[in-house]
């Protein structure tokens, strides 16, 4: 990451929850359409292929916490 990338990165994360969550919708919206979309097919299909595996595998679904504890 370059230096002023960094410099917003951490400016943004020490604002208040509300303001990170507008601050990244006002980025996402940013964005053209065309990305969004792909970005979409490309998460549906990761997603699609997820579950499947997980399907296949019999696994047992975590919690979120326990996913993140789990990093």
């Amino acid at each position: 990451m370059n230096p002023t990338r960094e410099s917003v990165l951490e400016a943004a994360l020490n604002l208040r929850e509300e303001d990170r969550a507008a601050l990244a919708e006002a980025l996402l919206d940013s964005l053209s359409p065309d990305d969004e979309v792909a970005d979409d097919d490309a998460l549906a299909a990761e997603l699609d292929a997820r579950y499947a595996d997980f399907e296949r595998s019999g696994g047992e679904a975590i919690s979120w916490d326990e996913l993140k504890r789990q990093q």
